[in-house]
């Protein structure tokens, strides 16, 4: 975002800079539910309904855009994703101060696991951040 800018705002000019669909052309749904990733961002999702005409306008930006396709909102209500996941595991640096926070050296860190939810539609895999949005917003279809 840049300074003075709503969310809404910045998502509207993303739009048009890196798709050059015009905002006008956008229909805003409200926001999704805020996504936080392990790597220490919290992402909000602002779901958005393109006109025809905004569509008709998309011409990628070659410089922040690879390729654009589209999927049928049908095809996420009626197919799960492949359940994909990983593990999270601590790797605590020999320096940590166990001492100064009073836990021994043998403390049992805590593990997690991270889901990560995989479509694959017409030679195209949805995965990762993506998925985790498009997976939020259908369950709230």
């Amino acid at each position: 975002m840049e300074p003075g800018e709503t969310p809404a705002d910045c998502a509207l000019r993303e739009t048009e800079e890196e798709l050059s669909i015009p905002r006008a052309e956008i229909r805003l749904l409200g926001q999704g539910d805020f996504i936080c990733n392990q790597r220490g961002f919290l992402l909000r999702p602002l779901p958005g309904l393109v006109s025809p005409a905004g569509l008709a306008t998309l011409r990628p930006a070659p410089a922040e855009v690879t390729e654009v396709f589209t999927v049928p909102v049908e095809f996420f209500r009626t197919t799960l994703p492949q359940p994909c996941a990983y593990d999270l595991i601590p790797h605590v640096p020999e320096s940590f101060p166990y001492e100064a926070v009073g836990i021994p050296r043998d403390y049992p860190w805590n593990c997690g696991k991270v889901e990560v939810p995989v479509w694959l539609y017409g030679g195209h895999a949805i995965w990762g951040m993506t998925a985790r949005i498009v997976r939020d917003l259908v369950s709230h279809l």
